[in-house]
């Protein structure tokens, strides 16, 4: 079980519930798009950007994989939303 089936147990609950959920399983992913993206824009700054760079390639990699959780996250929990 991925810990994104895991947070289906949670589709009903209440929306106090959803949201200390949302907080605690957005935060990390949260800090690693702020944290990715400011190195690269320190670098675009600076110039001294190489997207032949494989840090480079690997960063904005994590970056969407990030951006991809946050949307897992907040669909999964809110799918009920929807029916409202």
């Amino acid at each position: 079980m991925t810990d994104f089936e895991m947070l289906r147990q949670y589709a009903n609950a209440s929306d106090k519930s959803k949201l200390q959920i949302l907080r605690n399983e957005l935060r990390p992913h949260i800090t690693t798009v702020k944290g990715y993206s400011e190195v690269l824009k320190v670098k675009v700054e600076n110039g001294d950007i190489d997207f032949e760079n494989q840090n480079i390639l690997e960063w904005i990699t994590k970056i969407n994989q990030a951006g991809t959780a946050m949307e897992r996250i907040v669909q999964i929990l809110t799918s009920n939303a929807d029916s409202l």
